[in-house]
């Protein structure tokens, strides 16, 4: 994929996205969001919760991307957080709807 005109590796990308370059973030998104859903898919075997899990991995990469160090390869260190991120969806209690309510099912006790 190319940032511009020319071909740029993740971690230029990552660079550029934690000093703020939106297009830099945009392309990071755009080149692995079908990854970081599959990784959720496989974990949580939900449409929903795949989505939730994207989402969160993307808004946390967004105030976080600037502690990738560049030591590994971005694509890995992104998995990781995807993984941990689903794993955390699955460990949240269930909502429950009551009367259009969404009560925590912790909260009946």
């Amino acid at each position: 994929m190319r940032w511009g005109r020319h071909p740029v590796d993740d971690a230029t990308l990552a660079r550029a996205a934690a000093h703020g370059e939106q297009n830099a973030f945009a392309t990071l998104f755009e080149r692995y969001r079908h990854l970081v859903y599959s990784i959720a898919w496989k974990i949580t075997l939900n449409v929903e919760d795949s989505l939730d899990v994207t989402q969160n991995v993307f808004a946390r990469l967004a105030e976080k991307i600037g502690r990738y160090q560049g030591r590994g390869a971005f694509r890995s260190w992104l998995a990781a957080i995807a993984a941990n991120e689903a794993v955390n969806i699955l460990r949240r209690p269930p909502l429950l709807v009551h009367d259009g309510d969404v009560m925590k099912r912790s909260m009946l006790k």
